[in-house]
């Protein structure tokens, strides 16, 4: 007994990630080709440059929950809160007073 309507909505997905992934590895393909270019160009000007000390520019990491205790905590809270919760009747909501 399958529901044909969550396969093809997951057949569907799949293909929307593959393609995304095939899409990224060519940008990082061509990033890299890119990257190898303006290397050149600097050996060029500047034989005697060190590569190795131009490090890439640090970026700021991107925070998100890897572990899942958000969630655990948010569905902890809803499963013992003794009324129905909203967001803006949330202790931890800027507007409650």
């Amino acid at each position: 007994m399958t529901d044909t309507h969550v396969v093809s909505a997951l057949k569907t997905k799949r293909i929307q990630v593959a393609s995304q992934i095939e899409s990224l590895q060519g940008q990082l393909r061509q990033a890299t080709i890119d990257l190898d270019h303006v290397e050149a160009a600097l050996r060029l000007f500047d034989p005697e440059v060190d590569l190795a000390a131009l490090s890439p520019r640090k970026v700021a990491p991107v925070l998100y929950d890897t572990k899942g205790d958000t969630g655990r905590i948010i569905l902890e809270t809803l499963r013992t809160s003794m009324r129905p919760l909203t967001a803006a009747s949330s202790d931890s909501s800027p507007s409650a007073t």
